[in-house]
């Protein structure tokens, strides 16, 4: 392309950008550092938010501490993340605990942290597992294996 068919371009160009409202302006090189600075500036000054812990100062994990906070009493369901069976059992447990007007947690025993937290001494965990939590007692009752709903609401309920 040559020179004068350049500018005709360039004059097409900046009159359609006048035509459409926008403003064209020449930056300084100092202007666009001192840009740059101060957008390095903010996002430096942005604290990071602290990560939740897992696991509560008294050693139950904070996901069953937080429903413990709404309910009296809490099904937690252990599972093993894509075991049919372990799904099929976290469904039920959360569908028993409902039936019961009691709070559900699912607790996934991949996360080495929550199942130690868990295993409450025994230093077994086994999925799927159901494990009913009250406020003030603690863990009140147990069951190793698949629970189906009626069940879960059985567990729940005794403790009320």
């Amino acid at each position: 392309m040559d020179t004068t068919a350049s500018r005709i371009a360039l004059v097409g160009v900046l009159a359609a950008l006048a035509l459409t409202g926008c403003t064209v302006s020449a930056v300084s090189p100092a202007a666009v550092q001192r840009e740059t600075e101060v957008a390095n500036v903010s996002a430096v000054a942005r604290p990071k938010p602290k990560a939740r812990p897992v696991v509560a100062a008294n050693g139950v994990p904070t996901v069953i501490v937080r429903q413990l906070a709404k309910h009296r009493v809490v099904v937690v369901s252990v599972f093993a993340d894509g075991a049919t069976v372990d799904t099929l059992a976290r469904d039920e447990a959360r569908a028993g605990a409902r039936d019961a007007h009691a709070g559900f947690a699912a607790v996934n025993v991949a996360d080495k942290r929550l199942a130690r937290a868990l295993a409450d001494g025994t230093k077994r965990l086994s999925a799927p597992d159901l494990i009913v939590f009250h406020r003030r007692l603690g863990v009140v009752n147990r069951f190793h294996g698949f629970a189906d709903r009626t069940l879960v609401a059985q567990l729940a309920a005794t403790v009320r």
